[in-house]
């Protein structure tokens, strides 16, 4: 429990909307205690709330919460800086579900290629 815990910070990962419920629930939970939020893939925009990839509303939604925002690219960062975010707050971590693995499994396992 985020109350017994009591974090100084906690980090939400996850966009799309099967993990919308944890996702945006622990966010909201962390700003009702005054728990500071950040949020990996942040800035991932389409601008359209209805595209192809409707779970762009959920990062806008999350976005609005958090105090740290961890994009996966350059591009990514200059949105959030666009829709007002602070630039000393905003850190490019490149892709964290592609990194990941490379980072955990790499040379655990050979390659067929």
């Amino acid at each position: 429990m985020i109350t017994e815990e009591k974090p100084d910070v906690v980090l939400v990962r996850g966009d799309i909307s099967t993990t919308l419920p944890p996702f945006l629930m622990t966010a909201l939970a962390c700003y009702y205690l005054k728990i500071l939020v950040g949020h990996v893939e942040a800035g991932i925009r389409a601008y359209d709330i209805y595209s192809l990839y409707p779970e762009k509303f959920n990062h806008q939604a999350a976005n609005i919460i958090c105090r740290f925002h961890f994009s996966s690219s350059e591009m990514e960062k200059q949105n959030l800086i666009k829709e007002g975010k602070k630039a000393k707050m905003t850190f490019v971590t490149e892709n964290t579900a592609i990194n990941a693995p490379k980072t955990t499994v790499e040379g655990l396992f050979p390659s067929r290629a």
